[in-house]
């Protein structure tokens, strides 16, 4: 599992930064082209916080990727596989339906219709935004916190795309509302049968941290059942033994 994921994960960033210009010459003096950014020779502040905020979307995937090849843990394993088929759904369908070519300044050269930047980060806002809300075991303070924190972490990397001249504003706009789509999706998948369970001590979100809990609960009847029957498999042999006599010195059987 760890191996496949880190497999997978290795080839898709040597594809990502294989294709496409690397170098100023090939993109008009103007730039370099890391991992699907464009970066200006001499960039203004503006622009370094937009390539913050592109290159931020390959932390996402990259923390997703390993947390859930190391801890194995339902949710991340998730997230992992909606990134994956999100990825592929918009490289290998939506792109090939809607391609149209990127902004003049771009160091790109592949299609930029829609912007897999936009997909991805509004995508996993709205899934983890929903998953938050629903949640009954946050408090209202934290809940209002995590909520921040996405909005913050997240939604900016569509105008950064721009801002670097990578997408259009169509193309983050068509790729944003395809990730609202998908990830309401991902989460309606996730909890088809009831929303996310009252807080009972699990770790995970939903019906996954429900189906953990249950678990956890068999678990912990099992060894309450076996310390039982030692128990009384202990206070069973101390009533067979006899009593001690008057000295206190225990009688002959």
């Amino acid at each position: 599992m760890r191996a496949a994921a880190l497999l997978v994960l290795l080839c898709a960033m040597q594809c990502a930064s294989a294709s496409g210009p690397k170098n100023s010459s090939e993109c008009g003096g103007v730039g370099v082209y890391r991992l699907d950014v464009s970066i200006p020779l001499e960039p203004t502040g503006a622009q370094l916080v937009a390539i913050f905020y592109s290159f931020s979307v390959w932390t996402w995937v990259l923390s997703w990727m390993l947390g859930a090849a190391c801890t194995r843990r339902p949710l991340l394993i998730s997230g992992s596989c909606w990134i994956l088929v999100s990825i592929g759904l918009n490289e290998l369908v939506f792109k090939q339906l809607l391609g149209s070519a990127r902004p003049a300044g771009s160091c790109l050269t592949t299609n930029g219709m829609p912007s897999s930047h936009a997909l991805i980060s509004m995508g996993m806002c709205v899934w983890l935004v929903l998953e938050v809300l629903f949640h009954q075991c946050v408090e209202p303070a934290e809940r209002a916190g995590c909520i921040v924190a996405l909005l913050l972490a997240l939604p900016p990397v569509l105008p950064s795309r721009v801002a670097l001249h990578d997408h259009s504003v169509a193309q983050v706009a068509v790729g944003g509302l395809l990730g609202i789509v998908l990830g309401v999706v991902h989460f309606a998948l996730m909890h088809t049968n009831q929303l996310p369970a009252p807080c009972t001590g699990g770790e995970e979100f939903g019906s996954l941290r429900v189906a953990a809990e249950v678990k956890r609960r068999q678990r912990k009847a099992r060894k309450t059942e076996a310390s039982s029957q030692t128990f009384e498999s202990v206070r069973g042999m101390r009533e067979a033994s006899p009593a001690p006599d008057a000295r206190g010195h225990p009688r002959e059987l």
